[in-house]
């Protein structure tokens, strides 16, 4: 890799992180995150946007450990953002599934995420957006 290459990635590199850890911050500690913990948030998101699943089917779309998937849910039962069924037909079989109140806490936290994404992408006009999300759409095939 040539050096002025390396000093680009570096540089993107960082700015990423800096972005991902800004947003994080401003997502999770705001009023609106009802003290959701990213992990959570993600949990609530999957459960909304793919419909009831298994606990364990749910810790390995989001790459989390079975205690780290159990830590999330209970919490998110406990508030009642979740509801969680056993299986008739196997016992040993957990459902999960989002509450109403589940989808006004998402749906809250996802505006509050556009809206911080909005104000750090606000100086891009509509064709560099565009240009940008073509652009991330090649990196995210990578992943």
């Amino acid at each position: 890799m040539n050096e002025q290459r390396k000093e680009l990635i570096e540089a993107l590199a960082g700015s990423f992180f800096k972005i991902g850890r800004s947003v994080n911050q401003q997502l999770f500690q705001s009023k609106n995150s009802h003290s959701l913990t990213p992990p959570q948030f993600y949990i609530l998101f999957v459960l909304k946007k793919q419909g009831r699943m298994t606990v364990s089917q749910l810790g390995q779309l989001l790459e989390l450990t079975s205690g780290a998937t159990t830590t999330a849910t209970n919490r998110l039962e406990e508030v009642g953002y979740i509801l969680r069924t056993r299986d008739l037909e196997d016992r040993r079989v957990v459902w999960l599934e989002i509450t109403r109140e589940g989808i006004v806490m998402i749906e809250s936290s996802l505006d509050k995420r556009n809206e911080i994404w909005g104000e750090f992408l606000d100086e891009l006009d509509l064709s560099e957006l565009k240009s940008l999300q073509s652009l991330l759409g090649k990196v995210k095939k990578e992943l």
